[in-house]
């Protein structure tokens, strides 16, 4: 395997903006590359914003209503690296009280106060990775990759209001999602692209991530078996990095169908920044539609920022977590912030080293984790997660 000083993180597409303040016209908030907008009644139309709940509520990810309360979403959507903090934790999750979402709507700069829901739990996988987590030796070669890029990136944001004539999207059980793999993986052909997938959400309509549109946009995509998209990766020499085995059942990659460039390099319909937590969809045998994924991230190559004919985007697969979804969309959680074992295990460590200390002056026993928003310096919202190649691909 690669020394760990080849791989380098860059979260693209990032809004970074105080709380207290609104995000400039500068920020990036994106559209799908190659896509069509979407006519759909309000009845019938599942789609959401994830927006802060500050200035001019600028959205800055998409999910999924999937219940009267719920709606589901990317962990990194909700999970945001700490700028600025003298303690240990690198990482911490929104509050309830800094998220507002909107649904119903196609057209995000025009909603009324019937469109907006305020949240009041954030549920993020326990199991959620932000980075490769890895073991070396002595001389700092990874011997084992212990979860990849993105791992369990899923999050659920209850809201308090019920929804209210909007749709609903229909997620696989882990049975019939097997079924989809199947179905899918069968009808995978490099030669003759089929398109068997649909993206939808508010993400970039460029190969540079930029052109905003307020309008909510969907594109067809092909379903990429993940076992090519594992070979892929490897193949750059990123083995279980982006995705942790052959038949890993954590994620679910597509490409696009068809070229629709050669300039500056050959692209194709894609995810790009401001779709992250938003779905891809396929349709079964017998016509019923779901939600098999959940926009994630994918790698920068060839100087793209999304829209590569050859290098996949990657999705966390819905059905693997369906029966973690409905367990936690089945009651009201406890706390208003459930976090990744992750975060609850840094946290837990502050409490034990206060415990343990002379003084608790020096320590966050005052933190919020709910209702008031506690402060937070600098917020940093990965919309696309993206990692970049060090060295050529083979070819």
């Amino acid at each position: 395997m690669n020394k760990i000083t080849t791989l380098g993180l860059a979260i693209a597409g990032i809004l970074s903006f105080p709380l207290s303040a609104t995000a400039s016209e500068s920020d990036i908030s994106a559209y799908i590359i190659g896509g069509n907008e979407v006519s759909v009644a309000p009845s019938d139309n599942f789609m959401a914003s994830l927006r802060i709940n500050e200035g001019d509520k600028k959205p800055f990810c998409g999910a999924t209503v999937i219940d009267d309360n719920w709606i589901l979403t990317a962990a990194h959507c909700v999970v945001y690296e700490v700028q600025s903090t003298s303690s240990d934790n690198k990482y911490d999750v929104l509050k309830p009280s800094q998220v507002m979402v909107t649904a119903g709507i196609t057209d995000n700069s025009q909603y009324t106060a019937e469109d907006e829901y305020q949240a009041s739990h954030v549920v993020v996988h326990p199991s959620y990775s932000p980075e490769v987590r890895f073991k070396t030796d002595n001389d700092e070669n990874i011997t084992e990759i212990t979860s990849a890029f993105l791992d369990n990136d899923v999050a659920l944001i209850r809201v308090k209001r019920t929804f209210s004539n909007v749709g609903r999207v229909q997620i696989p059980s882990s049975v019939k999602a097997n079924e989809l793999d199947k179905q899918l993986t069968l009808q995978w052909n490099n030669d003759n692209r089929e398109s068997n997938l649909v993206i939808k959400g508010w993400g970039a309509t460029t190969i540079s991530g930029d052109n905003p549109s307020d309008y909510l946009q969907e594109a067809s995509l092909t379903s990429y078996p993940i076992q090519e998209c594992y070979q892929y990766y490897s193949d750059g020499g990123f083995e279980g990095q982006f995705i942790d085995n052959p038949a890993s059942l954590l994620k679910i990659c597509s490409l696009p169908p068809k070229l629709l460039s050669r300039v500056p390099v050959a692209s194709g319909a894609d995810a790009c920044f401001g779709d992250s937590g938003g779905p891809i969809m396929t349709q079964s045998n017998n016509g019923d539609w779901y939600q098999i994924g959940i926009v994630s991230g994918s790698a920068v190559t060839q100087g793209l920022a999304c829209g590569s004919y050859s290098n996949p985007t990657f999705y966390a697969r819905t059905g693997t977590f369906s029966d973690w979804i409905a367990k936690i969309t089945n009651t009201v959680p406890e706390q208003p912030v459930i976090y990744p074992d992750f975060i609850s295990e840094q946290k837990n460590k502050i409490i034990r080293a206060c415990n343990d200390s002379i003084s608790a002056n020096n320590c966050n026993i005052n933190e919020d984790d709910g209702g008031s928003g506690g402060h937070i310096g600098v917020l940093s919202l990965g919309l696309l997660g993206m990692m970049t190649y060090l060295r050529r691909k083979k070819s």
